[in-house]
């Protein structure tokens, strides 16, 4: 064999080679790629549900703070319509509100479940829980306000709404309020967002 010979076997072989190692990075670049694409769709939804989760914090905390005036027989019946109108401008939308972010979060909950395998359905179905409440003794705080209705029909109203908001601000039985759920709520998602090394 001559060193001629010896050459062009070198690069015949090196010529094979190259092609191999050239597919072999452009795979680890790709995949490097994907991993890159793929964190980034998963830290975009935690900061999603992270969100979700202080929108709904938010709602809550309006919506306890609005109180609901005890029915004025005094006053006539167009002022009373208006009272109702405008609390009713007020709340409705806040529940509204409330009602989207926990639709936003049940949602992101599912991405979740099919981006890592992971869902958040306990931490859903408490917001569930906590909108549910919310409405309740807003609805009752608003029906207790309804001029057309009449007075023993207002007063229970009244009193479920006084002690469903007492819940949700934390007076009454359970003695945590509805705020501080979501809260530890956040606490819980962070921690779980943490473990899937999110946060």
């Amino acid at each position: 064999m001559s060193a001629s010979e010896g050459i062009a076997n070198f690069t015949a072989t090196i010529g094979a080679i190259v092609p191999i190692v050239a597919l072999y990075i452009a795979w680890l670049g790709l995949n490097t790629w994907k991993a890159q694409i793929r964190w980034q769709q998963g830290r975009g939804l935690a900061v999603s549900l992270l969100q979700s989760l202080g929108a709904i914090r938010r709602s809550i905390e309006k919506l306890k703070t609005f109180g609901y005036p005890t029915y004025d027989g005094r006053k006539d019946i167009a002022e009373r319509e208006r009272l109702f109108e405008a609390k009713s401008g007020l709340v409705l939308p806040e529940l509204d509100r409330l009602e989207d972010a926990v639709k936003a979060f049940e949602h992101q909950s599912a991405e979740a479940l099919i981006l890592w395998n992971n869902e958040f359905s306990d931490i859903s179905s408490v917001c569930w829980d906590l909108q549910y409440e919310a409405k309740s003794a807003c609805m009752s705080g608003l029906n207790a306000m309804d001029p057309k209705l009449r007075q023993h029909e207002r007063e229970n109203h009244f009193q479920d709404a006084g002690d469903m908001l007492q819940c949700l601000r934390g007076h009454k039985p359970e003695g945590v309020s509805a705020t501080a759920r979501v809260k530890e709520l956040e606490s819980q998602l962070l921690r779980d967002l943490r473990l899937l090394k999110l946060a």
